[in-house]
């Protein structure tokens, strides 16, 4: 629970809350139900894409499409799919009346497909926003992510001026921050898309373009102080309220007390472990291997 509100607020640290999907509240709260106890949860409101979009222009409320990439083996689809791989799809969350047969997705289907790197970093180029990618890439290298590559990795496909531009927004941020990684912070995850772009250094600025990047997420959010501050701040929401020992009672779990330690613990080595890779990248280098 709290690495998914860590996640969200570090999100909105180096996010611009004006921007379309640059800003997503997330709050703990103790439910009851006809005054009966159901225990403490994490509370967000999801996103409403028409409202999001017209952040960017009343045109794009009415043109753009947004879509989420799914694992289709551990999630119910209830909304139009358009499959990629045997386990895999993309889901429409929003489209204009007018798209028909996922048009606003599939260039950028059939741009991962290119085999030849050189045609497919042209193509990347036509249709990324690449600051908007290295951003998301980053964001869930540096959290621990292990959910959000082939599964829960959100896209919004902006037309403008009869051409279609692709960015990026995360969703579901529970499995972060060590939880199903064995509290390893060495794991640089495979991103292929992110990955690949910078094997080949697409455009020539690949590289320093994500280390300048890094270095502002480090400065706005992705730091030590800012972890210690969130951490202080839920450790009064949930301990300190007495919200965390209520919970357990209602549910008879054990454990009685939120201890935040591993989880500030976890983010510090993980940034640690970010700068270095960073830097290898930037040079052409990954782990002592030439990219």
């Amino acid at each position: 629970m709290i690495r998914d509100r860590l996640s969200w607020d570090m999100y909105n640290l180096y996010m611009d809350e004006s921007r379309p999907f640059g800003h997503m509240e997330a709050h703990f709260v103790e439910l009851f139900v006809d005054n009966d106890y159901h225990g403490v949860y994490l509370y967000m409101q999801a996103y409403d894409h028409e409202k999001e979009l017209a952040k960017e222009s009343r045109e794009a409320a009415a043109n753009d499409s947004f879509y989420r990439l799914i694992d289709r083996t551990n999630v119910v689809v209830t909304r139009p799919i358009i499959r990629d791989h045997e386990t895999t799809g993309y889901e429409q969350f929003y489209a204009p009346a007018s798209e028909t047969d996922f048009q606003s997705i599939r260039p950028f289907i059939e741009m991962l497909a290119i085999e030849d790197d050189a045609a497919f970093c042209r193509r990347a180029m036509e249709l990324l926003d690449m600051d908007s990618l290295i951003r998301y890439a980053l964001f869930i290298e540096a959290c621990g992510m292990m959910d959000n590559e082939y599964n829960n990795l959100c896209i919004w496909a902006h037309r403008e001026g009869g051409n279609i531009r692709y960015s990026f927004a995360p969703w579901d941020l529970d499995v972060s921050w060590g939880v199903d990684d064995g509290r390893n912070a060495e794991i640089w995850y495979t991103f292929q898309l992110f990955n690949r772009l910078l094997r080949t250094d697409c455009g020539g600025f690949m590289r320093r373009r994500t280390q300048e990047i890094w270095q502002e997420m480090r400065e706005l959010a992705f730091n030590e102080a800012n972890v210690e501050r969130l951490m202080a701040q839920y450790d009064q929401e949930l301990n300190n309220s007495g919200a965390f020992y209520r919970n357990a009672v209602r549910w008879a779990r054990n454990t009685e007390f939120l201890d935040t330690y591993e989880v500030f613990a976890y983010a510090v080595s993980r940034f640690d472990m970010m700068d270095r890779r960073i830097e290898e990248i930037a040079g052409g280098t990954f782990e002592g291997r030439q990219i």
